[in-house]
């Protein structure tokens, strides 16, 4: 008898992948985009689970975590994800990866607002950094009163070693007197 389909899938050990190495395979067998477009839904899902459900929450763990090991396997196959930040979504290398009808309860309206033009996810970023961007983005997510602090300071504040971004500068650079 010859080895069914699922043979094909096992490793060494004779045991079908799971889990991390099943998401793995997933973002090699895709698209480099098209990988990126899901890596994006499940972050969308872990950023309105994470401002529905407490940090405890089992829920909101999973979906941080699917979204972590997703992204571990993607930068260990292509190193950087830098997504460039537009009013109504995010591009990744000049192309729509994720959109959503624009306005101030869109998922990325607030990197937008507050001057971000692309943010960077880097190798070894830990489930600890990924949460605490999670959660500065449902922080801002809505305008507040002037003077508050807004989330470029808050991600600067973090200090969120292997997340990096670029701001623009024309902001910071008007002269207060004109």
């Amino acid at each position: 008898m010859a080895p069914g389909p699922a043979a094909k899938d096992q490793d060494e050990r004779g045991s079908a992948p799971s889990g991390p190495d099943l998401l793995s395979q997933a973002v090699r067998a895709r698209s480099e985009r098209e990988s990126v477009k899901d890596g994006l839904g499940l972050l969308a899902l872990a950023v309105k689970n994470c401002a529905l459900y407490p940090p405890a929450s089992k829920i909101r763990q999973e979906t941080l975590g699917k979204f972590h090991v997703w992204l571990s396997a993607f930068l260990d196959e292509y190193e950087t994800l830098r997504l460039f930040v537009e009013w109504d979504g995010l591009l990744y290398k000049g192309e729509a990866v994720f959109q959503e009808k624009a306005g101030e309860h869109s998922l990325m309206f607030p990197l937008f607002r507050d001057g971000v033009q692309w943010i960077e996810f880097q190798e070894d970023l830990s489930p600890a950094e990924l949460e605490q961007f999670v959660d500065l983005l449902n922080r801002f997510r809505l305008l507040r009163e002037e003077g508050e602090d807004d989330l470029v300071t808050a991600l600067w504040e973090a200090e969120l070693g292997h997340l990096a971004y670029k701001t623009a500068n024309e902001f910071w650079e008007i002269d207060p007197l004109t």
